[in-house]
């Protein structure tokens, strides 16, 4: 089991959320966009004398630009969706990890330095019982 570096998980979360700021600006431009559309079809009912001499193909030209476009904005909700699906799940097995470490007062079976740590205290304190049994050896022995 490795540990995940708070770098590793900066640096993949600072682009993800970098992607999902992008996806927001346009997805803010394309709403917009399609305010002004929908502005100027109702432009179009009221001022007849200004759009009445469009012909037809241009009009359903229009029609095709904004249904592309919220085709597009869907397309783009999706994506955005999958992006915060996938940070979840990453996000998920990092937590995992965490959960998984050993509580702060134990060492798990593969941490070395942890365990030589606890080794040379067992053997400074097995070292001044075994000191302290030889004198009082000696001293019994007298």
């Amino acid at each position: 089991m490795s540990y995940v570096l708070e770098s590793d998980f900066i640096q993949t979360n600072t682009s993800q959320w970098n992607q999902i700021a992008r996806n927001i600006s346009d997805i803010d431009l394309h709403s917009r966009q399609l305010v002004e559309m929908g502005i100027k079809q109702d432009k179009i009912g009221d001022d007849l004398t200004k759009f009445g001499n469009v012909e037809l193909p241009a009009l359903q030209a229009t029609d095709q630009n904004i249904y592309d476009n919220i085709n597009f904005n869907i397309n783009r909700l999706n994506e955005l969706q999958d992006q915060i699906n996938t940070g979840k799940i990453h996000r998920d097995a990092i937590e995992a990890k965490l959960d998984n470490r050993p509580p702060p007062n134990e060492c798990a079976f593969w941490d070395i330095p942890c365990k030589m740590k606890e080794t040379t205290s067992q053997i400074g304190l097995l070292a001044v019982l075994a000191g302290a049994g030889f004198i009082g050896y000696k001293v019994l022995t007298r």
